[in-house]
């Protein structure tokens, strides 16, 4: 479903937006990139199955928090002392770059 039109003031066009409470997946040119990430967490997710204490759903700041990528430094060696193998918690990282709320909905 779409919402309806939303009054532009000042312009004569109007905006159809996508109902942000409808799940979607990932589509136009991160498409392929995004479901193979949702593909690599379903994976993780499954790994831990019911014994995961927690699950970390969100966009880059949350897929970067089990990343070893430099930028994140001092983020992922406290996350995996909490959440990672042999941490206090079981915990998933099921972030995905540039996800949306839609997004989030489907996964």
């Amino acid at each position: 479903p779409r919402f309806p039109p939303l009054p532009q003031p000042g312009r004569t066009r109007q905006c159809a937006c996508r109902d942000p409470r409808e799940p979607v997946p990932a589509d136009g040119a991160r498409r392929d990139g995004w479901h193979a990430a949702h593909t690599q967490i379903v994976r993780a997710v499954a790994g831990v199955g019911a014994d995961a204490d927690v699950v970390f759903y969100g966009d880059s700041i949350t897929e970067g928090w089990g990343s070893s990528n430099p930028r994140k430094a001092g983020i992922p060696p406290v996350f995996r002392s909490l959440f990672g193998p042999g941490g206090k918690y079981a915990g998933v990282v099921a972030g995905i770059s540039a996800d949306t709320t839609t997004n989030l909905l489907w996964r």
